[in-house]
């Protein structure tokens, strides 16, 4: 079953933190498979939303591990996959 996808605010920046961290510091190659790692990971929990670790069973809230340093955490409602923040492991 496919979802609709909705980001939060909060992860939009914060992914784009990481695309901008991306752009300073790695090649175009790096951020190309940065970029469609995140893709394929959508894609995947667009199909099946159980594929994350539950974080908070209260808010359904459940995290994914993009890369080994960033997380994506997500939550399902109403045939809707709300992103809800992008997290880079490497922050404080």
């Amino acid at each position: 079953m496919g979802f609709e996808v909705i980001w939060t605010k909060r992860a939009e920046v914060n992914l784009e933190n990481v695309k901008s961290f991306l752009k300073e510091n790695w090649s175009l190659k790096v951020r190309i498979e940065f970029t469609s790692k995140v893709k394929n990971t959508i894609g995947l929990l667009k199909l099946n939303n159980n594929l994350g670790i539950l974080v908070n069973k209260y808010t359904g809230t459940r995290k994914i591990l993009i890369t080994k340093h960033n997380y994506l955490y997500y939550r399902v409602k109403n045939n809707k996959l709300f992103i809800v923040n992008f997290l880079d492991t490497r922050k404080k």
